[in-house]
């Protein structure tokens, strides 16, 4: 209806409700109708011209009855009881037959009728939706988490017409069998009593300001049952203004390992960026655009975006121009180090981030000679240039996949950790270290974002190998840690990243399976709903990856940043290889190619035979 016709239609439905409050009331009292006078009938019969106004005038009608409020509540006891003042003053100056009790029968009928009446609407509202009939698509919901969080997100569902809200669960024992916001509060050895009971879909975690360890807690509690879990999101993306408090989502898979992240250090953070020329190398990618993010909020005097990647660089500069830092966007390579060089002497670049690799370790593994050229060849000309151009800070975003490597992309790492360690001997103007760490949530080859679509499309998930390790952080965690790292170097560090424990793959995807709502497929569940499926492992594919060479690491003063003790050679020693690996790579030998590495990377072997598919395709062209 349109505003002016639903006053109209309220208006009619109070005028009924007045009628009958002050038929309700002489009847009580036993008036007999008969004897009334002329006048006191009138006074009963034409009420609704009084009534009418009166709530018009205090603003009853204004009031939109889905979000009825304290002040909406506030004004239908003003409304009443300003009409019933009126009418107590019309039975003492006319209805002498009247009662003096009556009016104050009619202002108690009135709160009822007229006032209940809006919460019967909201109620309607609330539990029925928009029509008449139940929503039957709705889901029927649990709140875990009794707090102010949680007490918030049960009136915005109220308001809402997807979910409805059944009880709160809650661990603390001052709030379990209390009643909060008319929802009982439940302790966790209820929860199967309720979903039985009200057929429940979903349960809402709405505890934002725990600690990952006990969301990881009560993960685990959750995970027997049969129903989709979800949460919103941290109180620190609430406070900072990045979500709502209504913005639900699935669980977080940090939530899952029981990481807690540990505080920055504020000096570490601002000693390599604030007031200086920094540059990032692969700005666009996950590691790199993150880097950005962090570094714009440390004031950089400005920050050079060095990619090549068109329209991610385009993405990430329009995201960072309401910075109010200066942002400068390159399309380049960094294996074009006349290029890297003029950008770096242009705008006088102080620290250089380089986040440009090749990383899925399948493709690299059969287009060998890009590896190279971009890993190894990419590196050595923007550490040549920095060098060149005496910049102060040069940090290498490496891999754990640099360790004993299997594949030709952690064996180009290595290399690039090398180049880096043999740079810094030979350059005094310039201190460069590697920051080496594992898998990052969120990254464009992180297993978690395939793994929910293949549970959306109702499966299979795809695990390699039922053994499979990976150690897992998040990306602005692991951001910020390499900045950080960046901080403590000396020279030549190669820096390892506390990842805490190894997580088993097919474990993980097993947690999504059941905090989905579904079950797994195996023997004890042959009639489940998701299928895992192991394919083996791919090309250059190790189960577990290690974060150390030799083993031998020393602590730094940040908990999380440790320093390797890894064996180098001088820039002597490496030249002759690097120019051994720009004429294999531009012939494409991958025999040879794969030699190299392994001359020069202690522990690499490739554990199948690397075929270059460009090199396939000539045999077959030429056949």
């Amino acid at each position: 209806m349109k505003t002016r016709t639903k006053k109209l239609f309220y208006g009619l439905i109070d005028s009924t409700l007045v009628m009958l409050a002050v038929g309700l009331s002489v009847w009580v009292l036993h008036i007999d109708w008969p004897m009334l006078t002329p006048v006191e009938k009138g006074l009963l019969l034409f009420s609704p011209l009084i009534a009418i106004p009166v709530f018009y005038l205090l603003g009853l009608y204004e009031a939109v009855l889905r979000y009825l409020s304290f002040k909406a509540v506030f004004t239908v006891l003003k409304s009443v009881s300003l009409f019933s003042l009126i009418w107590a003053l019309g039975v003492w100056l006319f209805a002498a037959n009247l009662s003096n009790a009556t009016p104050l029968l009619l202002w108690v009928f009135l709160l009822v009728l007229v006032g209940g009446s809006r919460f019967l609407r909201s109620w309607q509202f609330a539990y029925y939706g928009d029509g008449y009939g139940l929503n039957k698509d709705r889901k029927n919901v649990l709140i875990y988490g009794a707090g102010t969080a949680g007490v918030q997100l049960a009136t915005l569902l109220s308001y809402g017409n997807k979910h409805i809200a059944h009880a709160f669960i809650d661990d603390s024992p001052n709030l379990q069998d209390r009643v909060v916001e008319g929802f009982r509060v439940y302790s966790s050895k209820h929860i199967q009593h309720l979903i039985d009971k009200h057929k429940i879909d979903e349960v809402l975690m709405a505890i934002p300001s725990a600690s990952r360890s006990r969301r990881k807690r009560i993960l685990s509690e959750l995970e027997p049952f049969r129903v989709h879990v979800r949460s919103l999101p941290s109180l620190e993306e609430i406070v900072n203004c990045e979500v709502k408090i209504d913005d639900i989502r699935e669980v977080d898979m940090m939530d899952l390992l029981g990481r807690d992240p540990v505080p920055a250090d504020s000096s570490l953070l601002d000693t390599p960026i604030a007031g200086k020329v920094v540059l990032v190398s692969g700005a666009a990618g996950s590691i790199g655009s993150e880097l950005c993010r962090q570094i714009v909020l440390l004031s950089p005097r400005s920050l050079i975006l060095f990619e090549q990647h068109e329209f991610s660089l385009y993405a990430l500069s329009k995201e960072l121009e309401s910075s109010g830092i200066e942002v400068v966007s390159i399309l380049g390579s960094v294996v074009d180090q006349t290029r890297v060089k003029r950008v770096i002497d242009r705008y006088g670049v102080d620290t250089i981030y380089h986040a440009a690799a090749y990383k899925h370790v399948p493709m690299v593994e059969h287009n060998p000679s890009m590896g190279v050229l971009n890993n190894i060849l990419g590196t050595y000309a923007i550490a040549r240039a920095a060098c060149d151009s005496s910049v102060q800070n040069f940090v290498l975003i490496s891999t754990d996949k640099a360790v004993r490597p299997t594949n030709i992309m952690g064996a180009t790492k290595r290399v690039a950790e090398l180049v880096v360690q043999a740079m810094d001997s030979a350059c005094e103007d310039v201190c460069y270290s590697a920051v080496r760490f594992g898998n990052v949530i969120g990254s464009s080859g992180s297993v978690i974002p395939l793994f929910r679509e293949q549970i959306r499309n109702g499966g299979p998930i795809t695990v390699t190998h039922p053994e499979i390790t990976r150690f897992f952080m998040t990306v602005p965690e692991a951001a910020q840690l390499v900045i950080q790292a960046g901080s403590l170097a000396t020279g030549g560090d190669i820096f390892v990243l506390d990842m805490g424990k190894p997580v088993k793959i097919d474990e993980m995807a097993r947690h999504m399976i059941q905090l989905s709502g579904l079950t797994v497929v195996d023997d004890l569940h042959p009639d489940g709903d998701i299928e895992i499926v192991y394919p083996g492992l791919r090309s250059g594919e190790k189960l577990y990856e290690e974060l150390l060479i030799d083993g031998d690491v020393s602590g730094t003063r940040h908990s999380r940043i440790m320093c390797a003790n890894e064996s180098s050679i001088s820039l002597r020693e490496l030249a002759p290889y690097i120019e051994r690996f720009e004429r294999i790579a531009g012939r494409g030998d991958t025999p040879e190619l794969v030699g190299l590495l392994a001359q020069l990377v202690d522990g690499y072997q490739a554990k199948a035979e690397v075929v270059d598919i460009m090199h396939g395709v000539r045999k077959e062209e030429s056949a």
